[in-house]
């Protein structure tokens, strides 16, 4: 009983890691992907808004190349690939959020054009009841009707 519990909780584990350094590999297929991570964020739109990462990205992926080399298959080198995906992957997100800040800040600007070209326009319309006035009054100050009354007075007509 003690053993079967003990093999289901460390056959994960093994099985895990020996994925782990399957991955790695001596090939270099790890480091091929991370340079394929690597050339997809230096091709998003906004690269540069990104640079600090993508030097970052660029010395850990120079990093895993010569840990591979010199040590193929161990667990720094796996570590070394690891982290220059990571980072590469990092680098690309980076440069697509500066692409949104920027998209954002555009759509702030053209909002404020718009409620500016809005508040002009009202502006310019009338205000109120302007359009309910006649033309011409008479030169009293009261108004001439009931109607003209209840829109001007806060006393509407009595019966």
């Amino acid at each position: 009983m003690r053993w079967t519990l003990l093999l289901c909780a460390v056959a994960p584990v093994v099985v895990g890691c020996a994925g782990r350094l399957e991955a790695v590999g001596s090939d270099g297929t790890s480091v091929e992907r991370a340079r394929a991570l690597m050339e997809q964020a230096w091709t998003e739109p906004m690269a540069m808004e990104a640079s600090a990462a993508l030097e970052e990205a660029n010395r850990a992926l120079e990093h895993a190349e010569r840990e591979t080399r010199t040590r193929p298959g161990s667990r720094a080198a796996a570590d070394a690939i690891y982290l220059a995906e990571r980072m590469a992957e990092r680098a690309r997100l980076e440069a697509r959020c500066a692409a949104a800040r920027e998209a954002l800040d555009a759509a702030r600007l053209r909002y404020a054009q718009a409620t500016r070209s809005l508040e002009e326009a009202r502006s310019r319309l009338p205000r109120g009841n302007d359009m309910a006035l006649p033309k011409v009054r008479a030169n009293t100050p009261w108004p001439m009707n009931a109607h003209e009354r209840e829109m001007y007075t806060d006393v509407s007509e009595e019966p």
